[in-house]
Formats: C-alpha cells, sequence, structure tokens
C-alpha cells in the first residue's frame, strides 16, 4: 500500500515570546486523507515559567475537530 506524509514545522523566537506553527499532510492515496494544523504562542514570564495558547485543528476525510488551550507552562529542563 502506498502512503504519503509531508510535514512543515517552523518556529520563531523574538525576546520572550514564542511562536511555533506545524502543518501535517497524511494521506494514503485513497479515500482516507489527515490535515493537522497547529499553532502555540508562548509568552515566558521567566526562564523556566511561561503562559501560552494553543490552537489545534485536524481534517479527516469530511470531519473535522479542533482544541483552544490557554495554560501555564514549566520547563524542567534545559
Amino acid at each position: 500500500d502506498a502512503y504519503l506524509y509531508y510535514k512543515l514545522y517552523k518556529k520563531l523566537k523574538q525576546d520572550d515570546l514564542e511562536y511555533n506553527v506545524g502543518l501535517s499532510f497524511k494521506s494514503d492515496l485513497g479515500e482516507n486523507n489527515i490535515i493537522n494544523l497547529k499553532s502555540e504562542i508562548k509568552k515566558w514570564l521567566t526562564e523556566k515559567i511561561n503562559v501560552f495558547g494553543l490552537y489545534k485543528h485536524e481534517y479527516y476525510n469530511k470531519q473535522e475537530d479542533f482544541q483552544f488551550k490557554v495554560g501555564l507552562g514549566v520547563k524542567l529542563w534545559n
């Protein structure tokens, strides 16, 4: 069975802001196709603590699902 997978990911940083965006496409070259879009922004409050917003959208054939998250992150390792 043939299978196609493509992923594009970009990470940008400026001062205490970090922006990540990703796009992926998976297909069996038939009826099953999955497209994922993910976007995240982080504001670093200290070297190890950040607040973030996350948006994730997934298309699976003709169905779709999305999520929004806002939270507090802690970096455990360097």
